[in-house]
């Protein structure tokens, strides 16, 4: 049998195709699960997230076990079965489950998965005011309850951004010190730094979502654009902002904005 100290929920009254939104938010709680705590075995046809606060829980994934600690997220995707029991004397987390027919493609864009990952602090404020939201009975608090879970998922998908790394942060500061230059390496900045370029490479985008390299490209772009506007010739801002071939410069910036430096000038 189930064993609590605590346990918050709630659960949305009428089904998802009556609200509008990206998402639907089915039901959200809030758990203080004992060492004796398994749930219920049984397969789920929605999207549930577990994000751990404090103790540790286990779950089972095709046969495999992993394990929840405090900071970290995962989900279960619908048509699995949960298999969940606490890991430690007691086990505090938050849960939300979501439905609807955007399902599938809200999992995909927010890259969510079945085993842990480091996400950060639980916004406990966000998981509250879902609880509240699903409380009330009108389209507009199912609307609320939406728009926080969307925030959730950010959060969770994002990581703990506010937590930068400081050689994450050294090498961001390096390329934009250095972005003009057109021989500026990655490779030979992570050496400098002290980090293997695979390691670093690894922080990077955990913590910034973006690779080094699409960091360096993105940050020259963006210094490009007020030199667009100002009228200076293009060949000359693409030197100036660290391109050492015009035509990639102009490849590149029709990419990223889906038109080029001059159409970007004329509508500017």
């Amino acid at each position: 049998m189930p064993k609590f100290s605590l346990i918050v929920t709630n659960y949305r009254l009428g089904p998802s195709g009556q609200y509008r939104g990206l998402c639907h938010v089915r039901s959200c709680g809030h758990y203080y699960a004992e060492k004796e705590f398994r749930d219920c075995v049984i397969k789920k046809d929605f999207l549930e997230l577990y994000w751990c606060i404090k103790g540790n829980g286990v779950f089972e994934h095709d046969g495999r076990l992993s394990t929840l600690f405090p900071d970290e997220v995962c989900c279960y995707f619908p048509g699995e079965t949960h298999r969940i029991h606490t890991g430690s004397e007691r086990w505090n987390y938050y849960w939300i489950t979501l439905d609807g027919p955007e399902l599938p493609d809200l999992i995909r864009h927010f890259h969510l998965r079945k085993e842990p990952w480091n996400a950060g602090r639980c916004p406990v404020e966000l998981f509250e005011k879902v609880l509240q939201a699903l409380s009330c009975t009108s389209v507009y608090g199912m609307h609320q309850a939406s728009l926080c879970a969307y925030e959730i998922l950010s959060l969770a998908a994002n990581g703990p951004f506010h937590e930068t790394n400081s050689q994450v942060e050294q090498l961001m500061r390096e390329i934009e010190g250095n972005y003009h230059d057109p021989g500026f390496s990655i490779c030979a900045t992570a050496e400098k730094i002290g980090l293997h370029r695979s390691s670093l490479y690894r922080l990077f985008v955990g913590h910034t979502g973006l690779s080094p390299q699409s960091y360096l490209v993105a940050f020259r772009l963006r210094k490009a654009l007020p030199r667009i506007i100002s009228g200076a010739a293009l060949k000359t801002i693409a030197f100036e902002c660290g391109f050492s071939d015009p035509n990639y410069f102009a490849r590149i910036f029709r990419k990223k904005y889906g038109m080029t430096p001059s159409e970007f000038r004329q509508k500017h």
